[in-house]
């Protein structure tokens, strides 16, 4: 079949369920019998809200009857809420086990599982049916669908061609015969099933459904168009038929015949196609239209508030937020805990940067919803604003508790263990994914970033290759250059790169790889080069220039790294990424109050001055004015008061220079508390523990913090080091004392430690002596 085809097909695929009839002999409203009936015409009636009253009342009524359980549980699976309709229907099962109809549905249901098990379970509720019952066709055809899920496709023949001979005019039962007739490649066969089978329903809408199901999926177009034309004269107001026709107009470039179909949709289907005309237009590029049709519904039906969601959305992709932001202020008078607008409130907030107010928002929504996975996941974007990736996996762990399939929480949990350096608990998380997640490249291309990170070349190679089969998208162009350059094929990862730099001019990822490249091959010298040249070509990228910049100045050339960055600036003189590495290089260079008034103009330029006042603080520290720093900590910790960066910075700050360990201390375990992993929190803690003379904490925090350095040199570490050394001193171990110390003189550290550390060993040695 064409891709033309299969596109239509993809847009529009029929339902082959028949929905029940059911007819109850007329007694008074109040009767659980007259509830049944009241709730019966309801669910045909497609009025399921009104149904589900119904039904609940004759629950109510008689909790014993299984049959009222049942129906509830269609009512609620015809709304798409599984979550109520399973249940319900096992309930109507545990009351009756021999009530046919709720253990069908709930062998159709468990056919549609994966799970083998499940399939199983399925098969055994039909088997007791059919015990009873041998010629049922519904069971025949349930017991064949799960055969069919099953692999035993001969039985499932034999099960829905005696199904047929019982009811001949089962759709369902033909239906699937014929999928199996395609399978077997046997399209006639198929068509020949099918048409017996809506012959004998007299060609009602519903086979002439069917057929143009399956005339779309065999390509022939202008006989599904024939029999939905069919459709339509036998039911005007029909919306699969209409909803079929537009798929095949948008398909054909047919867009006005199209959208008058949807709009007729959205005007007589049920409130779930309301939205169809607004989103056809939306997507067909007359954006404002769209939200023209969004808030009529809105306007239409003020308490609907899946319109209201809708209207939001299309705000903000129209770069509207202020309407956003009133249309949901409206709401949230009327009903302060209208969850539905609390969530897409913080959402807004996430997006302009107010993360304190989308916190407070989502906290009100998990107060009264806390089963709710969306608003762990935004609320773990938040904790991800303010540097806090405990928290941010601890929300995202209970997200996807909550809604395994939710991807984007597993994707970004994924994403968290790798910056934390644990790629296998990352590919761990992705592997337990459900299959139909496993598709989409941005998936993969994560899974092979995890496999890279764990050395699995051959494994990443193969998933590599299956990407780019599907896509040559730069990100697994990029993968499959960083698996080249592992094996010194310097050419080939070269020409993977170039490839996605064509395609991305600006992919930094690309850019930085194509410099190790050069830079493994021919020295740093080669891959400065090339990303001079690089820069050279593209002077209006202020993201070309800005990363040239930066890899300049972590080379020290300083004066070529300001020309970059200033052409990053003059590329575009918004970005503020450049402002803030040319500060960074103003206090290189000892130009602190350049670098101060650089840094005041990012933060009225943000209106978020966390990052600002964190760059201040390093500012005033260099500068040895460290009572400014703690001032700029206490306002980074004002408005974040989870940053951890700041709380550690400021808890040394207070203990070393203004003498205050008292006050110092409770910054120092809220760090800890926060990342137990970080070095730098302990080695703090530590210190002061030792500072105050409780030498079994200290001891503890700084053994804690040197094991995680992991043999690493320079000034934190050794201070770590010398204070563990010294820490074992005061508590009478000699030996651990001075081969901590030791160690801290061979790690590079400051002039006070390295006094301190001799100065230690000494005495040590003498008392030693002595």
């Amino acid at each position: 079949m064409s891709t033309y085809h299969r596109k239509v097909l993809a847009v529009f695929v029929l339902s082959l369920a028949m929905s029940a009839a059911y007819s109850c002999r007329r007694t008074p409203v109040q009767s659980y019998a007259g509830m049944l009936e009241s709730g019966s015409r309801y669910l045909d009636g497609k009025e399921y809200v009104k149904a589900i009253i119904q039904f609940k009342n004759a629950v109510r009524a008689e909790p014993r009857n299984a049959e009222g359980y049942y129906r509830l549980g269609l009512a609620y699976i015809a709304t798409g809420d599984m979550g109520d309709g399973i249940p319900a229907l096992v309930k109507a099962a545990e009351i009756d086990p021999k009530h046919a109809g709720a253990q069908l549905k709930l062998a159709e249901l468990l056919a549609g599982s994966s799970d083998k098990k499940l399939l199983d379970a399925g098969r055994q509720r039909v088997q007791a049916i059919l015990s009873v019952t041998p010629h049922d066709s519904q069971a025949l055809t349930a017991m064949a669908l799960s055969e069919s899920r099953l692999g035993e496709m001969s039985s499932a023949e034999q099960h829905l061609l005696e199904a047929l001979r019982e009811s001949p005019s089962s759709l369902k039962a033909a239906s699937l015969l014929a999928r199996i007739k395609l399978a077997q490649r046997d399209p006639a066969g198929a068509e020949r099933v099918l048409r017996a089978a809506t012959d004998q329903t007299n060609s009602g809408v519903n086979g002439r459904l069917v057929m143009a199901e399956f005339y779309l999926y065999l390509g022939r177009l202008a006989d599904a168009e024939k029999e939905l034309h069919a459709a339509l004269a036998a039911d005007a107001k029909n919306t699969r038929a209409m909803l079929g026709l537009a798929a095949i107009y948008t398909a054909m470039g047919k867009k006005e015949e199209a959208g008058a179909l949807y709009r007729q949709v959205s005007v007589v289907g049920d409130a779930r196609y309301r939205h169809l005309y607004g989103s056809f237009l939306f997507n067909e590029g007359k954006r404002e239209a769209g939200v023209q049709e969004f808030e009529t519904q809105v306007h239409r039906n003020p308490a609907d508030r899946e319109a209201r969601s809708r209207l939001v959305a299309a705000y903000l992709a129209v770069s509207r937020p202020a309407d956003a932001q009133r249309l949901l202020d409206g709401a949230l008078k009327t009903n302060p805990r209208d969850t539905d607008a609390l969530l897409q409130r913080s959402e807004i907030g996430i997006r302009a940067g107010r993360y304190g107010e989308a916190e407070k928002s989502l906290v009100e929504v998990l107060r009264s919803s806390p089963e709710s996975a969306p608003a762990h996941l935004l609320l773990a974007k938040v904790h991800e604003s303010h540097g806090d990736s405990r928290l941010q996996r601890q929300e995202l762990s209970q997200a996807l508790q909550l809604r395994p399939d939710l991807i984007e929480a597993r994707l970004d949990l994924a994403r968290s263990h790798m910056e934390a350096n644990s790629p296998q608990q990352a590919l761990q998380l992705l592997d337990q994914a459900p299959a139909s997640q496993r598709e989409g490249l941005t998936f993969l291309i994560l899974r092979n970033h995890a496999l890279l990170a764990m050395g699995s070349n051959d494994e990443c190679a193969r998933g590599v290759a299956e990407g780019l089969a599907r896509g040559r998208v730069p990100d697994l162009l990029l993968q499959d250059a960083e698996l080249k350059l592992r094996r010194k094929n310097y050419a080939g990862a070269r020409i993977s790169l170039l490839e996605a730099l064509k395609l991305s001019p600006e992919h930094l990822g690309a850019l930085g790889l194509l410099y190790r490249v050069s830079a493994a091959e021919s020295g740093i010298a080669a891959g400065l080069t090339v990303l001079r040249e690089y820069a050279v070509g593209h002077l209006k990228s202020a993201k070309v220039q800005y990363y040239t910049g930066e890899r300049l100045l972590a080379n020290d050339k300083r004066e070529e790294a300001r020309r970059a960055l200033n052409a990053a600036k003059a590329a575009d003189n918004k970005f503020l990424d450049a402002d803030m590495a040319l500060a960074r290089l103003d206090v290189m260079e000892g130009n602190l109050d350049a670098a101060r008034r650089r840094l005041v103009t990012i933060a009225a330029a943000t209106g978020d001055g966390t990052t600002v006042h964190l760059l201040l603080a390093s500012i005033e520290s260099a500068a040895g004015n460290h009572a400014a720093a703690i001032e700029q900590y206490r306002k980074v910790l004002g408005s974040d008061p989870n940053q951890v960066l700041a709380l550690i910075n400021l808890a040394y700050l207070l203990g070393e220079y203004a003498q205050k360990a008292d006050e110092a201390l409770p910054y120092a375990q809220k760090a800890k508390e926060l990342d137990p992993s970080s070095a730098d929190a302990g080695g703090v803690l530590g210190w002061l523990y030792y500072r105050k003379g409780i030498y079994a904490s200290a001891l503890v925090n700084l053994k804690d913090a040197v094991g995680r350095d992991n043999n690493a040199v320079g000034g934190s570490a050794a201070f770590r080091k010398c204070y563990l050394g010294l820490t074992y001193l005061k508590l009478g171990d000699r030996q651990r004392g001075v081969s901590a110390l030791e160690q801290a003189l061979q790690s590079n550290p400051g002039p006070r430690e390295a006094e301190a550390a001799r100065a230690a060993i000494r005495t040590a040695s003498q008392t030693a002596r002595n």
